[in-house]
């Protein structure tokens, strides 16, 4: 009777809930030797998918496809690297890649504010089965750290006090600090896509900046209705938001020097701010604002 009640429980709560994240950390192998590891989920019903990537910005930098089937009886998800999606080594090496197998509980997975940290051991096969690794997981959760610098910049702007005693260029120069904090994780997390929406009203504008260094970065900016090409070398854009407008999409077009474009974007109500973010843009990549207008 408690077997037949948990497996009814377990897929009745995993049914109802959906969930996106990133979370960035390491692998440690049994040898002590680190290796990072960053996780791109998406899970719905009793199914996880997404990707891993595998020692970023190294050599052997691999993005491997992500599977997770959740196990009614223990209440894990199991989730399985099975393919590999791009790698910086020789593709012809593609059937030697070790695929990384661990186990998540469902319960924490689920919630990353109360559990935003998440370890497991994990094995790595070869394709024909064989155990090429072994060793443990360790990874925290991207989204918490991007959402309370968010919270740290609303109370600076929200404050005319502390300007006051700061004055605007230090206040702005503490805001590009946390910005750049931001992009940093940004680039462990991948953090990447479409924005939660953003309600605004009649007169509102959306400001870019660059918060990277100036190296020739051209970015297109489109409202539906028309599209515009920007040079980031400029200090910052400010473009209006329009009332038929019901998303934007930015469009990474140069990305200069360096492999992505750091932006930061501000939804402003006349002197007050009503969002902010800061994403990372790659050449050919789009993040979409969807916005919500207010009567």
């Amino acid at each position: 009777m408690f077997c037949a009640w948990f497996f009814l429980w377990s897929i009745a709560s995993f049914g109802q809930t959906q969930f996106e994240g990133d979370y960035s950390g390491v692998l440690t192998l049994e040898d002590s030797t680190f290796i990072s590891y960053q996780i791109y989920l998406s899970c719905e019903g009793s199914n996880c998918t997404g990707y891993s990537i595998t020692d970023k910005n190294g050599a052997n930098e691999t993005k491997s496809e992500l599977k997770g089937k959740l196990d009614s009886r223990t209440g894990l998800i199991r989730f399985k690297e099975v393919a590999v999606l791009g790698s910086n080594a020789d593709s012809a090496s593609y059937d030697e890649f070790c695929f990384v197998h661990f186990s998540l509980w469902q319960k924490e997975v689920m919630n990353p504010e109360k559990h935003p940290r998440l370890t497991s051991n994990f094995q790595a096969f070869f394709t024909d089965g064989v155990q090429c690794a072994s060793g443990k997981l360790d990874v925290l959760y991207a989204g918490e750290m991007h959402e309370q610098i968010a919270k740290i910049k609303k109370k600076i702007f929200d404050k005319k006090v502390m300007k006051k005693i700061l004055g605007d260029s230090l206040t702005e120069a503490i805001v590009d600090k946390l910005d750049s904090v931001d992009v940093a994780l940004a680039e462990k997390g991948e953090r990447l896509g479409m924005s939660k929406t953003v309600d605004y009203r009649p007169g509102t504008v959306l400001r870019l900046k660059d918060i990277g260094s100036k190296d020739g970065d051209i970015i297109e900016v489109d409202n539906q209705l028309s599209s515009r090409r920007l040079s980031l070398d400029i200090k910052a854009w400010t473009i209006e938001v329009l009332p038929q407008t019901d998303s934007i999409f930015i469009r990474g077009i140069d990305d200069g020097k360096k492999l992505r474009i750091p932006l930061a974007l501000e939804i402003l109500e006349g002197e007050k701010r009503v969002s902010n973010d800061t994403i990372l843009l790659e050449e050919g990549g789009v993040f979409v604002l969807p916005l919500h207008r207010k009567e």
